[in-house]
């Protein structure tokens, strides 16, 4: 997802509120704040804690999801494939329910 892509989710998920709240919300000083919405490039943390924001507006917080992306990382190789034909099998049930 592109910088202003998920800036754009961000204004229609949370409104035009304003970047002394969003500010707040972020972490991320004020002037930054400012510079991001200005098109300035965003660095990783600044994207992460965007990202975090919309998928938990979007998800709820402690969804898998969010949970996954975040610790992912640090998952086994092993549980990490258990979860990915979990969700495979899933998504195929689902394509064949459409059909």
């Amino acid at each position: 997802m592109s910088n202003s892509l998920l800036l754009n989710e961000f204004r229609n998920l949370f409104g035009g509120i304003p970047y002394k709240e969003i500010s707040e919300m972020t972490g991320i000083q004020i002037t930054r704040v400012f510079r991001i919405f200005q098109k300035k490039e965003m660095r990783a943390n600044e994207f992460a804690i965007f990202k975090r924001l919309v998928m938990e507006k979007k998800y709820g917080k402690g969804n898998v999801l969010i949970e996954l992306e975040e610790y992912g990382h640090v998952l086994r190789e092993r549980a990490l494939k258990r979860i990915e034909e979990i969700l495979k099998k899933e998504i195929k049930l689902i394509q064949l329910k459409l059909k």
